[in-house]
This record gives C-alpha cells, sequence and structure tokens, in this order.
C-alpha cells in the first residue's frame, strides 16, 4: 500500500508540474495579448489624432482655402519648370537610345522567344551529356572494382 501511495503521490507531483508549465504557458501568452492590445491601443490614438488634425483642416473656411490654393499656384508659377521640363526630355531621349540599342543587341520580343527556346534546348542537351557523365563515372568505378578483383 505504501508503494501504490508513493506511485499516486509521484504521479501527482507529475501531474501538477505539468498544470504548472500549462499555467506559465497560458500566462506567456496573456501577456503576449496584452502587449498587442496595448499596441494596436496607442496606434488607434494616433489614428484618432491625425484624422482630428485633418478634421480641423475641413473646418477651415472657404476664403482661407480659397487664398491657401491661390498662394500655391503663385508659388507653382514663380518656380522656373521649363529647365525641369529639359532635363526630362533629355532623359526620355536617352531612354528611347538605349532602348534601341538593347532591341538591337537582344532583339525584338517576338525574337526573344526564339532564344529562350534554344537556351531551353541547349539546357537539355546539358542535363542529357550530365546523365551520360553520370552513367560514364558509374561504369568507370565498376571496372576499377573489377580491376581491383582481377
Amino acid at each position: 500500500q505504501a508503494t501504490k501511495v508513493t506511485a499516486d503521490g509521484e504521479q501527482t507531483r507529475q501531474d501538477a508540474e505539468r498544470t504548472n508549465d500549462r499555467a506559465k504557458s497560458l500566462g506567456q501568452f496573456v501577456k503576449g495579448i496584452l502587449q498587442a492590445a496595448e499596441a494596436a491601443n496607442e496606434d488607434a490614438i494616433k489614428l484618432n489624432e491625425t484624422l482630428r488634425t485633418q478634421d480641423k483642416t475641413l473646418e477651415k473656411s472657404l476664403p482661407e482655402l480659397q487664398r491657401e490654393a491661390e498662394r500655391m499656384i503663385a508659388e507653382m508659377r514663380n518656380r522656373e519648370l521649363n529647365m525641369q521640363e529639359r532635363i526630362a526630355q533629355d532623359e526620355l531621349e536617352n531612354a528611347e537610345d538605349l532602348l534601341g540599342k538593347v532591341k538591337k543587341l537582344f532583339g525584338e520580343p517576338s525574337e526573344k522567344n526564339e532564344v529562350q527556346g534554344k537556351l531551353a534546348n541547349y539546357h537539355t542537351k546539358v542535363d542529357d551529356a550530365r546523365d551520360l557523365l553520370r552513367e560514364a563515372r558509374s561504369k568507370i568505378w565498376e571496372a576499377d572494382r573489377l580491376s581491383a578483383v582481377n
């Protein structure tokens, strides 16, 4: 009976340890959820602050918005946009020249399919050659083994 009671006590101890481990795991899980909830709450607070700022912008009077728009238009007119347009045109011409060179070197897209087909054919041939090489190695090893036996 003492042995049985000892065995029952040992089983109870193991069960208690398992329960304790599960409780610790559950505690960590709950902490993770709490941290995620706090982070989501902080994000919600920031979002609400951002939306309130935008709401204040919408509350501006129409004349204020009109003056601000006119100020922006005047600023855009004062900027030198001709130089940027010339730079953009030069970049466009350079890009078109580069495209022409690429087409000249690599062909048109329809030719690209031909090149891909040829490459696939070469890959197949290379794979076949590798298979033959493996087979040759195998036969060499077998010949070496037979030579050693002889």
